[in-house]
């Protein structure tokens, strides 16, 4: 299956591989902010992971961990160790890998959310 992001309704939408619609998986958790929305999703052995982004220029980005119903497992990577990120990706041991551009750096967090390794991508000077 694919998943994608509903920003609108806070959830996260399962499609097959012809792109049929197969579900709607509402996120329940009270620690969604108001002002943040998801922005990313990503499937790592049936757990749902999902970056927010918030809605407000500048403000920090973080991951939440959902099972599949939608219940939050956990919050992973919090506000203050993420600037702004539009992509993460995890590898086959559960280490998660973020762009964060605003900060210039490559983080890479552990399956249990610590930073494990920092690369910094300073742009060139032109």
């Amino acid at each position: 299956p694919l998943y994608g992001c509903d920003y609108a309704n806070q959830s996260v939408i399962v499609f097959d591989r012809y792109l049929k619609f197969l579900k709607r998986i509402k996120l329940k958790t009270t620690q969604i902010n108001p002002s943040t929305l998801p922005n990313t999703v990503k499937l790592y052995e049936d757990k749902i992971y999902v970056m927010f982004a918030s809605i407000e220029c500048c403000r920090p980005f973080h991951l939440q961990v959902f099972n599949q119903e939608g219940k939050l497992m956990r919050c992973l990577i919090k506000q203050s160790e993420i600037n702004f990120c539009n992509f993460f990706s995890i590898d086959q041991s559960g280490n998660i890998i973020v762009a964060d551009f605003s900060g210039d750096k490559i983080k890479i967090f552990s399956k249990e959310g610590s930073v494990i390794h920092t690369i910094t991508t300073a742009m060139l000077p032109r």
